[in-house]
């Protein structure tokens, strides 16, 4: 029988990881809440391909949202900053590396005009072998 190789969703895995790294509840997820709070952040699958039988390159787009430009853009900056140091914690085996696409920059939101800050990175993630 072959073995099939399957990937963990990469926005699972990096809304969660986020989520915990930030540690002060601020929302991270696939979609903007409703109803908005002042602050959360977003992250978006956003393509990729295969680097090989093991290990999958997946593009996700960030967003991170806040009532204020220095809060939107701290938040931001840190948000990059966890997430680059995930491929080093030792508790998320499934991140093998990550790759800046693009560096935090402002990205205001024509519709509410809340403040936003957005980053690409890239992560290659490990599958593991299904039944």
């Amino acid at each position: 029988m072959v073995e099939v190789i399957e990937f963990d969703p990469v926005e699972e895995i990096v809304t969660n990881y986020l989520y915990d790294k930030l540690g002060d509840n601020t929302d991270v997820s696939t979609r903007v809440p409703v109803p908005r709070p002042n602050r959360f952040v977003t992250a978006r699958a956003a393509g990729g391909g295969d680097r090989n039988i093991i290990l999958s390159s997946r593009m996700v787009i960030f967003q991170c949202w806040d009532s204020d430009e220095d809060r939107a853009r701290n938040l931001a900056e840190r948000s990059f900053s966890i997430l680059k140091a995930a491929l080093r914690d030792s508790a998320e085996p499934r991140i093998r590396q990550v790759t800046t696409i693009g560096v935090p920059q402002s990205f205001p939101d024509p519709e509410s005009s809340m403040p936003r800050y957005q980053f690409t990175l890239q992560f290659d993630i490990r599958g593991h072998i299904t039944p």
